[in-house]
């Protein structure tokens, strides 16, 4: 039986696996975001240069409509975007928009940046839901697999185990926690986004401001929603790996946790507080005794390896043939074996990128 730092380290090794991997995904989202802010301005200095006077626009001049020649153009761009999102399977609250706009005989100048602007904000949101999607599901796969073989060579005997089906992680990932899941919570910031927008572009014309002023205003907007898109990665994934080890702990008969924060500088009250506390599996609640604790938790568990002497000897494979688990096997090798098919090659690049062993 492996001692209590064993269980510690690999815990460390587990979670910063999956930090690793979200701080890939917010690299790749503040491009998102830098790229759609840079539409947004060109978007907003064309429409100055085309209507303003000395460089501002009044509300007045912005309500006005569209010429002819204006809403032909404009509505191909419409239907280019319906084709774009129909094919993508973006919401279908965004194409019934589209569609009234594309149905609308007349439609104002400001009706018109503003769906400019709303177009890039939906590539960045449904980009977002698909991106943590897989995100997640590839932590908790990664979490699951990791932790399972280091609790049976930890342990030093066979550990009861079962392999993770695609039904068991498609309502992992969906299932709702602290009011909500990761999809609405997109879903939510999206709907934030919109309303500022639909009042700072208004406003920014009643009050006459220039094209540089409204781009600043929209700019810090963008901000806002690019750290909430941060803090929800950081927070789901914390969430998805610990529930990984928690269905590793009641698949396996571990009877007991204990809750590891990471400490440091960083560390929160109530991480620092709960650091070395035990719980019954059976007991764990996320947020009151299990992490994520609170947003950006970076806190994670391990078995009590006092207890592990009581858990099961007999593994299962993917086909449900009883057999003993080697507590030998490489992480590579451990994947290799009993991971479904499906999942394996998944599974090897994910492992082979974000997990790299401290200790």
């Amino acid at each position: 039986m492996r001692n209590a730092t064993y269980w510690a380290e690999r815990a460390l090794n587990e979670a910063l696996m999956g930090e690793r991997s979200v701080l890939e995904y917010e690299n790749a989202l503040l491009d998102t975001y830098k790229v759609a802010l840079r539409e947004i301005q060109k978007d907003i200095s064309s429409f100055f240069n085309k209507y303003a006077t000395q460089n501002k626009i009044t509300y007045a001049e912005a309500r006005k409509r569209l010429t002819s020649p204006e809403i032909s153009q404009f509505k191909a761009t419409v239907r280019m975007w319906i084709q774009y999102a129909q094919e993508n399977g973006w919401r279908s609250d965004y194409i019934q928009y589209l569609e009234n706009l594309l149905d609308s005989k007349y439609i104002s100048r400001l009706e018109m940046l503003e769906a400019d602007v709303r177009y890039q904000i939906e590539l960045i949101e449904n980009g977002k839901v698909k991106d943590i999607k897989s995100l997640m599901e590839s932590n908790f796969l990664a979490a699951y697999y990791v932790r399972f073989h280091d609790l049976a060579v930890g342990a030093e005997m066979s550990v009861r185990f079962d392999t993770i089906d695609a039904q068991t992680l498609a309502q992992v990932v969906a299932k709702k926690w602290d009011d909500g899941n990761y999809s609405t919570r997109v879903w939510n910031d999206r709907t934030r986004l919109i309303r500022a927008m639909e009042t700072i572009i208004p406003q920014s014309f009643s009050r006459g401001l220039n094209a540089n002023k409204l781009g600043d205003m929209i700019a810090k907007e963008m901000n806002t929603s690019q750290n909430r898109g941060r803090t929800l990665a950081r927070t789901e994934i914390n969430h998805i790996c610990n529930q990984a080890d928690l269905l590793v702990y009641k698949t396996a008969g571990v009877d007991t946790y204990e809750f590891l924060a990471t400490l440091d500088l960083r560390t929160s009250e109530i991480c620092r507080g709960m650091d070395g506390v035990t719980f019954k599996t059976t007991q764990a609640q996320v947020g009151i005794n299990f992490p994520p604790m609170h947003p950006n938790c970076r806190s994670t568990t391990v078995p009590v390896h006092e207890d592990l002497e009581s858990i099961g000897r007999t593994a299962k494979d993917e086909d449900g043939k009883n057999i003993q688990v080697s507590r030998r096997l490489s992480q590579e090798d451990w994947i290799k074996t009993y991971a479904p098919e499906e999942d394996r090659e998944r599974l090897l690049r994910f492992t082979k990128k974000f997990y790299k062993s401290e200790k």
